[in-house]
């Protein structure tokens, strides 16, 4: 067991022994009844071998009828929370006067993570790929954020690049976007994850991305309904990014269904001759 004390992400002391988190082996080789009993099944489209519109023209969906949000997610210079399996962002639907602050845990199961698992804004979920499955917990918050915070989620776009963010959120209007609990639980993550934890002074946006969002029913893509949710196409913009665009279609279910969701999308894809990636590329490399 690994002890975590006195780490400054946010400020904060603390003094814990905890079990590590993550695991070294596939979900694959790990019992049903460890993983997390929700799953989203996702697969990514390749736009270097077709247009956004046409898949969008394909579904039948039209901006008129989608949400936009905006996020930004934060990291040090040299991606030290990301390398480590670690996410800090925020994001905000337009319109909406809340943001949504999250901190997410990726490679890591239900048990690792037990003493949040009664918490109301606390999940985890088994993300599927057609070729892949990982676990990740997440803790969120819905918060209203500074006045700072909030013009800089309502002015992103697509050419609103990261670096000229760093210089309008300071460290105090940082952390007006997260609770109490998530910088305890920002502490202990890093503190168990990373050998020398980055200052809250260090972080800074280290992606702008602006997401249209779809939601469908599974009888608008004549799916059966294996889920009692809407399946949802999210269009990612940002220019940073080595994928400066990306489309997805997404299906939350039951872990214990995902291996037939995830058969009946690809072959829905198949028949309708839209290009998939078998591994998606990351959206953040």
């Amino acid at each position: 067991m690994k002890t975590a004390t006195r780490h400054f992400l946010f400020g904060m002391a603390l003094s814990l022994t905890l079990l590590p988190f993550g695991y070294a082996q596939p979900p694959s080789g790990i019992p049903d009844a460890d993983l997390p009993a929700q799953a989203e099944v996702k697969i990514r489209i390749n736009l270097e071998q077709v247009r956004a519109q046409h898949v969008l023209e394909k579904l039948q969906v039209s901006k008129t009828g989608s949400k936009e949000r905006s996020m930004i997610t934060f990291d040090d210079e040299l991606g030290t929370l990301r390398k480590n399996g670690i996410q800090m962002r925020i994001r905000k639907e337009r319109d909406q006067d809340s943001i949504e602050s999250s901190i997410k845990l990726r490679e890591t199961l239900p048990k690792d993570v037990k003493d949040y698992l009664q918490k109301k804004d606390f999940k985890c979920e088994l993300n599927v790929t057609p070729s892949s499955e990982s676990s990740s917990c997440t803790l969120s918050a819905k918060r209203k954020a500074s006045p700072e915070v909030n013009t800089l989620l309502e002015s992103v776009s697509p050419l609103l690049v990261s670096e000229r963010l760093s210089t309008e959120l300071t460290p105090l209007a940082l952390r007006s976007a997260f609770s109490s609990e998530q910088e305890v639980f920002a502490e202990v993550i890093t503190g168990l994850r990373v050998l020398s934890p980055p200052l809250i002074d260090d972080l800074r946006p280290s992606e702008v991305t602006q997401i249209r969002r779809w939601k469908l029913s599974p009888e608008q893509l004549r799916l059966p309904p294996l889920s009692e949710s809407d399946l949802v196409l999210e269009h990612w913009t940002n220019r940073e990014s080595a994928s400066p665009q990306s489309l997805e279609l997404s299906w939350k279910t039951q872990s214990q269904n995902r291996k037939q969701v995830r058969e009946t999308l690809r072959t829905w894809f198949d028949q309708n001759a839209i290009p998939y990636f078998l591994n998606p590329p990351s959206r953040s490399e």
